[in-house]
């Protein structure tokens, strides 16, 4: 995986790549909903995540109509696409300039060709997006730069390289395989499970991952959270966290963030401190002391 290419400031941290995110977000909503018709992974929300294939930048869901056909994404030229299970192309669809209502169009006539009950999909979502944007048939999709581009396909890639090296370092390799991306919050990411029983106070689960602009950091950002048995951090018990990241406690979410701003230098991401980041996130959760937390949240 190339992690080393160059990238500008400004085209990961302003209002060109929200916007684009925003339209990308609302464009792998349709795997999400083939997932949600026709997917039989178990779990409420697993058959609707997607993963990130970094290689040829594409984001792509699981495997339905007896795992003979998936559904992908391709942000670099807008396209979604029709794959066999082995991820051999079969129809694709260009979605510049054009609306929901045109890919609904194109993926019912594709699956009506394959015998797949197009009665099943619907347009609706069975959740709320994390932010307003128009969920519109007729909404068009607007063409995006090509810096702005590049620059969400190379976060998404470093992205998925630092999770992956830090679950790596911390031990928990046999989890990489678990990296998903949420079309809910459009976070990439995964939860590993914490050996409950070391430590009075230690948590169930790690979660990881890279979020896009939301309500605690208003850029991209590196997140390691944990439910903590519904406590709240003690920020002041709490070891400094590597390369400018920090504690945030609130009511229903407890983790340490990095701005991905702070990884910038030279015009390049240094994924080092990231994963130095997450690592050192990762081992306080593992090794949460009572003295960490406080004020149970009812």
């Amino acid at each position: 995986m190339d992690v080393k290419e160059n990238i500008q400031l400004q085209s990961i941290n302003g209002p060109k790549i929200k916007k684009a995110t925003e339209q990308i977000h609302k464009a792998v909503q349709w795997i999400a909903r083939v997932g949600n018709a026709y997917g039989d992974v178990k779990g409420k929300y697993r058959r609707i995540n997607m993963d990130w294939n970094y290689r040829e930048k594409y984001f792509y869901g699981y495997p339905f109509a007896d795992h003979m056909l998936r559904l992908a994404f391709q942000p670099s030229n807008f396209t979604w696409q029709l794959l066999k299970d082995d991820f051999t192309v079969i129809d694709t669809f260009y979605g510049w300039n054009r609306t929901d209502e045109d890919v609904w169009e194109w993926l019912r006539i594709n699956l009506a060709k394959r015998a797949v009950n197009t009665d099943l999909l619907h347009y609706g979502v069975p959740y709320d997006l994390p932010y307003e944007f128009d969920m519109g048939k007729k909404a068009v999709y607007s063409q995006i730069d090509d810096v702005t581009l590049s620059a969400f396909l190379k976060l998404r890639t470093i992205g998925m390289f630092m999770i992956q090296s830090a679950l790596l370092f911390s031990g928990f390799r046999e989890w990489e395989d678990n990296i998903r991306t949420c079309p809910i919050h459009f976070d990439t990411g995964c939860s590993i499970p914490v050996k409950p029983g070391k430590k009075k106070g230690a948590s169930q689960t790690v979660s990881l991952g890279l979020a896009i602009p939301d309500q605690v950091v208003n850029q991209y950002h590196l997140y390691v959270s944990s439910g903590i048995n519904n406590s709240v951090l003690n920020h002041n018990e709490l070891p400094d966290l590597p390369a400018g990241g920090y504690w945030v406690s609130q009511e229903g979410w407890n983790g340490a963030v990095l701005p991905m701003n702070k990884l910038m230098e030279q015009h390049a991401i240094l994924p080092d401190k990231g994963i130095l980041f997450m690592i050192a996130a990762i081992e306080t959760f593992v090794d949460l002391k009572p003295q960490n937390t406080y004020n149970q949240v009812k």
